[in-house]
């Protein structure tokens, strides 16, 4: 009676363990799946491809706002009459210093945006491996895992001009609305002039022919 026993026991006890070593195989199973699509060559390929396409809509809007600066920076010098001075020079150099320095922002911009894709990759596969010690099996595992990246990188497609360069030219729009300042100076000081006082005699300021004073 006690050999019985001794022989269920064993046989409890080698169930356990086939039963252990299966639970272990399965979760090695399911955590490979979830590795192996995380880490895919074509996750990598569609990080890079959501690199290039912030890249690019970075860089055209940087761009716009170049295309924008130029123009106000060209009224501004025409306003003034100073197109071709010194003062030009400076204007366009400036034009151009911010926008290399745009340029350098928008590809730290773009990395942000990839670093913060990585790092969603990163914790959704986390949960994941956690679910998988937890007994999911290695099928649902991979479907879950598919579809964790392919939601992220939706969000992060959506959210792509979130997080666009600010204006790389912001510094320079005193400069341009001195300008126009001054030429709305120049246009009331000019109507001034021409309606009240002899045009040239701004030194003596005489009457215009007909001016009976503000009195009427």
């Amino acid at each position: 009676m006690g050999s019985d026993a001794s022989k269920e026991q064993r046989r409890a006890r080698e169930e356990a363990e086939r039963a252990e070593a299966d639970r272990r195989a399965a979760i090695a199973a399911a955590t490979n799946q979830v590795n192996n699509i995380f880490g895919s060559p074509q996750r990598e390929a569609d990080l890079q491809d959501y690199l290039g396409a912030v890249r690019e809509t970075y860089r055209t809007d940087l761009d716009r706002q170049k295309a924008d600066a130029d123009r106000e920076s060209r009224f501004a010098m025409a306003r003034s009459g100073l197109i071709g001075g010194s003062a030009d020079i400076d204007l366009n150099r400036r034009v151009a210093d911010n926008y290399t320095r745009g340029v350098l922002n928008a590809e730290q911009a773009a990395q942000r945006q990839v670093a913060n894709l990585r790092s969603q990759d990163q914790q959704a596969k986390l949960n994941l491996l956690q679910m998988v010690q937890s007994g999911m099996d290695a099928t649902t595992a991979a479907r879950n895992a598919s579809e964790s990246l392919r939601v992220n990188l939706a969000g992060a497609r959506a959210d792509q001009n979130m997080g666009a360069v600010d204006n790389a030219f912001g510094q320079l729009s005193g400069v341009w609305q001195d300008s126009k300042n001054r030429a709305n100076e120049r246009r009331k000081d000019s109507l001034f002039g021409q309606t009240y006082f002899t045009p040239g005699q701004w030194g003596a300021l005489t009457p215009a022919p007909g001016f009976k004073g503000f009195g009427g």
